[in-house]
């Protein structure tokens, strides 16, 4: 991470421990992938899921028995979206739904995200929200 962008990462840091709110209620729960614009995503890949906290924890797995991280994480509205910064990550030794490595997955894994909420559907950029390149998630109410 550049000189700039770690004050910015402190300054998020200290600003949400302030509020003593770190997760935009919009994001609160458990979403299961829907649909990819990326590519067809293969069966395998069809139980991709996010987990987010009220105590700023961030989960995600490739599915049962595969790869699976889990991290803290801190937040910041962003034209229609939020800019998500993940860290303190601890990753499973589990492959991915494609059968990469978890040290292969984890080597290449990208903290820093943008997604979009419309009420039970979350849009995942792999970039920005300018980007073509997204997958749908769907909230899974209990």
């Amino acid at each position: 991470m550049s000189m700039p962008g770690f004050a910015v990462f402190l300054l998020l840091v200290t600003s949400a421990a302030e509020t003593g709110t770190v997760v935009p209620e919009a994001l609160l729960g458990h979403w299961v992938v829907a649909d990819s614009q990326a590519s067809p995503l293969p069966e395998s890949c069809r139980r991709l899921s996010l987990d987010f906290s009220a105590d700023g924890t961030v989960a995600g797995s490739s599915g049962p028995e595969l790869f699976a991280y889990k991290g803290k994480s801190v937040y910041r509205t962003a034209g229609s979206g939020y800019e998500i910064h993940q860290y303190d990550l601890k990753f499973n030794d589990k492959p991915n739904c494609q059968g990469k490595s978890s040290d292969y997955v984890s080597s290449h894994f990208i903290p820093d995200i943008y997604v979009e909420v419309n009420g039970d559907r979350l849009r995942f950029y792999f970039w920005t929200s300018s980007d073509k390149l997204y997958l749908d998630y769907l909230r899974q109410r209990d």
